[in-house]
């Protein structure tokens, strides 16, 4: 029996138990910001209309968003701003597990990619692996993107994991694949195919633990190459098309590897980007990604 969240998962396979979830989801909603304060801080609502609904809570006695609702301060475009902010300072449920002593890194790392793999339905189609999009369905697992100014020190065993998983051989093989297709126009499309195949599958597996992790500008870079990938690999596209698209991902994961250097040295992504030029470099990137994302959809 499959299982759609990722905590319900560990506790199906006996890696933990119901009570090791149940404390670990309380003390990562406790340490997320009420709603009204994301509200106020974003300026979704106006200081008198807040305090509309502040009087409304107080009369109905009803919930934040209930009273917003009942008073017609509520729409989706809110919604969703606030569901970004709340994902940004959301603390991975594996951290947490792991910081609690529920389970051991590894041990994490390697459920994380058995509840990837249970979505895979053929090993020859590009959809074979399942999509950064599939993980979002897990909201304890699932990790947007976040302003650079938020700052996480990594324990040493995540470094180490993160240096081990998204080692020089996986970089190399994904340089050469990607400089391959760039570079010959006319290549065959079969090994075209195969070589976007075999990125995606090392961009997914370096993904599955950089989400896990809360490495989330190294994420973000990576989660934007595989949407694009798995639409690139539906479409019938130029040869043209395959270089546009390598030259683009090759570019991003270059820039997901200083990241990555960058981690280990620091213990931390937020040094990185102290650096303008780094920071710069960084949107650069996101641009060209969602901007080909748009091309390939």
């Amino acid at each position: 029996m499959s299982v759609k969240y990722f905590g319900e998962f560990l506790v199906q396979k006996g890696v933990i138990k119901s009570e090791d979830l149940v404390l670990s989801l309380i003390e990562q909603i406790s340490k997320q910001p009420p709603l009204c304060q994301i509200v106020f801080d974003l300026k979704l609502i106006t200081s008198e209309k807040m305090m509309d609904v502040f009087r409304r809570q107080q009369d109905q006695k009803s919930d934040f968003i209930t009273s917003c609702q009942d008073l017609g301060y509520w729409n989706d475009e809110i919604e969703k701003k606030v569901q970004s902010s709340l994902s940004d300072v959301r603390m991975p449920l594996g951290q947490i597990l792991v910081n609690r002593g529920s389970l051991d890194l590894k041990t994490l790392t390697h459920m994380l990619d058995e509840f990837l793999s249970q979505a895979e339905v053929q090993e020859s189609s590009p959809d074979s692996l399942p999509r950064a999009s599939f993980t979002a369905q897990t909201q304890e697992a699932a990790l947007e993107v976040p302003g650079v100014e938020e700052d996480i020190e990594y324990q040493p065993a995540m470094i180490m994991e993160i240096e081990d998983l998204f080692d020089d051989r996986k970089r190399k093989v994904i340089k050469v694949a990607l400089s391959f297709i760039k570079d010959k126009s006319s290549s065959e499309e079969q090994v075209v195919h195969k070589l976007f195949q075999d990125s995606l599958k090392i961009i997914h597996t370096i993904n599955g633990l950089t989400m896990m992790l809360g490495v989330k500008h190294i994420s973000r870079l990576l989660t934007l190459s595989e949407d694009i990938l798995h639409h690139h690999l539906k479409a019938n596209s130029s040869p043209e098309k395959h270089q546009e698209v390598a030259d683009v991902l090759y570019r991003s994961f270059e820039e997901a590897w200083k990241i990555r250097n960058s981690l280990i040295e620091q213990n931390t992504e937020k040094n990185h980007f102290t650096i303008l030029a780094n920071k710069k470099s960084f949107q650069e990137r996101v641009n060209e990604l969602e901007m080909m994302l748009g091309k390939v959809q």
